[in-house]
């Protein structure tokens, strides 16, 4: 019976890590579930390096084979933007539930897969010119100027960003054709250019666009992002929509594909995910903008002149989005989320920019939104607003009309069903409502989350509170570098006339510590009756990277935009502190360790040398949007070297330090361009080499009890650079200047060629240091060796080996893993090239042989390995474990476990222990759960009619609410004649819970009851006599 127990945990630990199969809940696994994370999550996960808490409020999660769908509510932490429109959750909120890939457009192709020879322009993207680049002399000047002639091509990849079910990363095309993928998750992607489409409501002479995206994990789970048209956020410049000359208009453009469906490697639909598009939503900004041209050391040219006197413009997009509808599992659960608009459906637009329509309260100079559009309107008279504005159907033709056409939307009930019955009910309450006529509202705070009642689940809710009120207005110029309020409006007197109006205007943005933490979530009121406060101190930084890159420049402290948590207090019950969390960004002499990335720039003075001949000219440009970005590649302004965390509690103040790699080491640092054009070799449009990727790792914790005594430290190394480096795309962004006729003569050209990284940096070596007295002391070091696939480099990383060794034991442990891509796969399969190719088809890439070795001086002993043979199935073809062997010492491999039959779906029916009996497993409500396990019998001799009827009785909606038939129709499968001889264990299922009962071969039931968190609340034998209790008293 030991045997048979420990060969299911192998069962469950191999299915688990193949991805393969629902883990099998049988007794060891299923008397203690999990307790749901409502109870625990008071204890907020934070990033260090950046400042920000990771507050997530969990609401269901979806599990189906092995794959879970987590639906949370995210929240923000870093800052409240002011001109930013708030989600559809409220301001600073997110609502976690499947994913999105979104991207950046770089270069001058419309779309990276464009090439439209139908219409006049022939711009290729990025997929079409690649190959330029994959040539040795690609950096040369030579090289960049002949590419030039090539204005019909692109060359510079898009950066696509993705976000779902608990993967993150980038990913781009590389030179040689292949994705790059920059993440922590091994990713395959595909893109292809047949499944393109033309966006809604465009001619067919628009451009195609990209219509489905899908990555691939290394389990072969597909994740299709698009795929239909209510998936894919598009938008067009607002003011460049008109409708005539199709060389000249412009299109829609795509740049957010959404989760659609999620499959297993055999193409069961685990997941389905279906959208709805709504009205129009749009956004302004306001900008300003000046340049002119000249010779060094001469006169400005008047014809290169751009100084609009201080006058500023507006800049809009017109955005066509869709909303998260419904959610269907496998097993037939489903998650549905209404949507209402917002403000009583009256819309929001008017609302938002109230005091923008008329230019009330505008610095001089700035135009009020409704007499920027009117002027618009009349400078392209005689054309009509319904053809300036094609998608804003048959509007009247005044402002007010636009204005009506835009409707903000909010998520007002997330709703969990289980074959369409109610289990899981969530309401979700804002601020803002009711909106009063002509009369600024509240911007949209989620204040509530209330789980309403339903069957057996009494109402509860999370409470949210926040700091002081922002103002009402989403275009203003109340803003600092970042964006953040800063309670009055920045300089915009005679910008763009001088220098000296770059630096009114930069210092009339600077931070204000106090306005910056307005709006912020404060409080976080639990269900259980505790709380969590979260305290906020603005960003601040001691040094900054310099524009060039080049060198780190000390400052004295100063703000930065956005806020770091400063202490997180988490209360048990009313005024009762439980625990205290303080968070220090200093580093140990005292300064500061915050870096920033970037300083604003508004003011570029800078000359172009010609590529032609010794010519040089000269350009100056103003922008109120700084000309260098704020941010880096993965979307930080501003890193924390160094962190120290102090814990204070009824156990004792404890405190830990954190180290992280960052901006203060050179080598980590941002790198100017391969070749670049400008003065000294370096302008704004210089694009540079970005690390950020390699930013942020952590270097070493240093832990120390309440005696400020060290008890543990762990030291990471990482790869040398020079090995990141051979793991780069390129890109070429240079391009003629725009004005420089009748200056000196030549050719003139800006811009940069560059790298873009994206090998995953993993640690190398780990050294763990245990402290004790007398110093005694313990060091443990674990060394890391990776290897890639494909050989093509995609960026994935796959653990080769690892060896441990420790001070204490004297000897050391090496662990090795051989993978279903390895050559020495074929060779344990019988040289079977087959198996290995329906495997990495599927982009099944996981380990298949372990072995372990003691090496002690020179020499080397083997100690324990395991092996997983696969095998075809002729049930549905396809490939599985097939056996398992393992071994100790020196020993040869035993087979221990056969697998002998599987599901159409690949959940194993029957397997064998080596030298005894067999063990069927019969899976019941949809198929998601063992409901029999059967000792002693094959399938085949099984009553297949009466198996038959009780899985149909398992998906009964009615029997999974009230189990007694299920419970009755299990015992008459235990008494039946067929199966007088073998050990029947019988189980039912809470579906959204859990385990409900076991019965095991003796015939005694025991009984698992939840509470409304669905949390395991007591086990009770089959007289309802308590044999295990559960209490939950932490709070939060």
């Amino acid at each position: 019976m030991k045997l048979i127990k420990r060969c299911i945990a192998i069962i469950l630990i191999l299915l688990s890590n193949l991805n393969w199969s629902q883990s099998l809940p049988i007794p060891q696994g299923v008397q203690s579930p999990t307790a749901s994370s409502l109870g625990k999550f008071g204890d907020l996960p934070v990033s260090y390096y950046t400042g920000t808490a990771g507050i997530s409020i969990p609401i269901h999660t979806m599990t189906e084979k092995n794959v879970p769908l987590d639906i949370s509510l995210n929240y923000d932490t870093s800052g409240v933007r002011l001109n930013a429109i708030p989600g559809w959750v409220g301001e600073n909120w997110s609502l976690n539930a499947g994913g999105v890939i979104t991207r950046q457009e770089k270069g001058l192709a419309f779309d990276e897969f464009h090439y439209n020879t139908t219409i006049g322009t022939h711009q290729r993207g990025y997929f079409y010119s690649h190959s330029l680049l994959d040539v040795s002399n690609w950096t040369s000047s030579a090289f960049l100027l002949a590419i030039n002639s090539f204005w019909d091509k692109d060359t510079t990849p898009d950066i696509f960003t993705f976000n779902f079910m608990g993967h993150s990363g980038k990913f781009f095309l590389g030179q040689d054709g292949s994705w790059k993928v920059a993440s922590d998750s091994n990713m395959k992607v595909i893109i292809n250019m047949d499944d393109n489409r033309y966006p809604p409501q465009e001619p067919n002479y628009a451009y195609k666009l990209i219509y489905k995206i899908t990555l691939i994990d290394d389990n072969g789970t597909k994740y299709v992002f698009g795929n239909k048209q209510d998936a894919i956020d598009y938008s067009v410049n607002f003011f460049q929509q008109f409708r005539g000359d199709s060389n000249n208009r412009v299109y829609w453009r795509a740049n957010a594909w959404y989760l659609t469906e999620v499959r297993d490697h055999l193409g069961n639909l685990l997941y389905d995910l279906s959208y709805e598009r709504k009205e129009y939503t749009v956004s302004f900004n306001y900008y300003h903008e000046s340049e002119r041209w000249g010779t060094t050391g001469g006169d400005w040219n008047a014809n290169c002149y751009s100084y609009k006197g201080g006058v500023y413009g507006i800049a809009g997009e017109l955005m066509s989005s869709v909303y998260l509808k419904e959610i269907k599992a496998l097993s037939g659960e489903s998650a549905l989320f209404n949507i209402v608009a917002n403000n009583n459906g009256q819309g929001d637009l008017g609302n938002a920019y109230y005091d923008r329509y008329s230019g009330q309260n505008n610095p001089s100079g700035v135009p009020s939104l409704t007499g920027w559009i009117t002027q618009f309107i009349e400078n392209n008279y005689p054309v009509g607003s319904n053809n300036l504005f094609p998608y804003l159907q048959e509007i009247g033709g005044s402002v007010n009309d636009i204005y009506n056409q835009f409707k903000w939307y909010r998520l007002n009930q997330i709703e969990v069903k289980l074959n369409n019955s109610t289990v899981r009910k969530f309401i979700l309450r804002h601020n803002n409502l009711p909106y009063q006529s002509g009369q600024p509202s509240p911007r949209m705070q989620l204040t509530e989350l209330e789980r309403a009642n339903t069957i057996a689940q009494p109402t509860s809710s999370y409470y949210f509170q926040y700091n002081s009120p922002l103002p009402r207005d989403y275009m203003t110029l109340q803003t600092d570098h970042w964006g953040y309020y800063k309670g009055s409006f920045y300089s915009v007197s005679g910008f763009g006339s001088s220098p000296a109006s770059a630096t009114a205007m930069y210092n009339s943005r600077m931070p204000n510590g106090t306005y910056s933490l307005y709006g912020l979530l404060n409080t976080i009121i639990y269900p259980t009756g505790g709380k969590t406060v979260i305290e906020y101190e603005p960003n601040t930084y001691n040094s900054y990277v310099s524009d060039d890159r080049s060198s780190l420049i000390s400052e004295s402290t100063t703000l930065a935009g956005g806020t770091r948590v400063k202490r997180l207090l988490d209360y048990s019950e009313g005024t009762t502190l439980s625990k205290e969390r303080e968070f220090i960004y200093q580093k140990a002499n005292g300064t500061g360790s915050g870096i920033l990335e970037y300083k604003p720039v508004y003011f570029w003075d800078w000359t172009y040398p010609s590529v032609t001949n010794g010519a040089v000219a000269r350009q100056q440009k103003y922008s109120t949007n700084t000309i260098l970005p704020l941010s880096n590649f993965f979307g930080s302004h501003i890193g924390y070297s160094e962190v120290k965390e102090i814990v204070k509690s009824n156990e004792g103040n404890f405190h830990t330090i954190y180290k992280y790699t960052s901006n203060a080491e050179s080598k980590y640092r941002d790198e100017l361009g391969l070749t670049n054009y400008g003065a000294s070799g370096f302008s704004p449009y210089s694009t540079k080499n970005d690390k950020s990727l390699y930013r942020g790792k952590l270097l070493s914790t240093e832990e120390y009890n309440s005696s400020n005594q060290p008890v543990r430290k762990i030291e990471n190394t990482y790869p040398a650079l020079s090995y990141l480096n051979s793991h780069v795309a390129r890109g070429i962004d240079v391009v003629p200047v725009n004005c420089p006729q009748g200056l000196a003569s030549g050719f003139y050209l800006k811009g940069s060629a560059y790298y873009l990284y994206y090998l995953d940096m993993a640690p190398s070596t780990t050294v763990v240091t245990e402290y004790f007295p007398n110093a005694n002391n313990i060091v443990s070091t674990t060394t890391f060796d990776y290897k890639q696939h494909p050989p093509t480099n995609r960026g994935n990383n796959y653990l080769n080996y690892q060896l441990f060794e420790s001070t204490s034991l004297g000897e050391k442990i090496k662990e090795n893993h051989a993978y279903t891509f390895d050559g020495t796969f074929i060779v344990d399969h019988e040289n079977s090239t087959l198996l290995q190719s329906i495997l990495l088809t599927a982009n099944v890439m996981k380990p298949y042989k372990t072995t372990n070795e003691k090496l002690v001086g020179s020499v080397t002993e083997k100690i324990a390995e395991s092996k997983t043979i696969y095998g075809q199935f002729t049930g549905n073809g396809t490939v599985f474990p097939r056996f398992l062997y393992k071994s100790k010492a020196n020993r040869p491999l035993e087979k221990e476990l056969t697998f002998d039959r599987y599901d159409a779906i690949g959940n194993p029916e029957q397997y064998t222990i080596e030298n005894q009996v067999p063990v069927v497993l019969v899976y019941g409500y949809n198929k998601k759960f063992p409901i029999a396990k059967i000792e002693g019998k094959t399938y085949g001799e099984l009553p297949q009619t009466l198996i038959q009827d009780i899985v149909d009785a398992s998906n009964v909606p009615a029997n999974q609410n009230n189990p007694a038939t299920l419970i009755a129709m299990l015992q008459g499968l235990r008494e039946h004649s067929s199966l007088s001889n073998a050990l029947v264990t019988t189980y039912t299922y809470r579906p959204v819970s859990g385990v409900s009962s076991i019965t095991p071969p003796n015939g005694i039931t025991e009984y698992y009851h939840y509470d409304v968190y669905g949390r395991l609340q007591a086990v009770k034998d089959h007289n309802g006599k308590i044999i295990q209790e559960y209490k939950y008293n932490y709070k939060p």
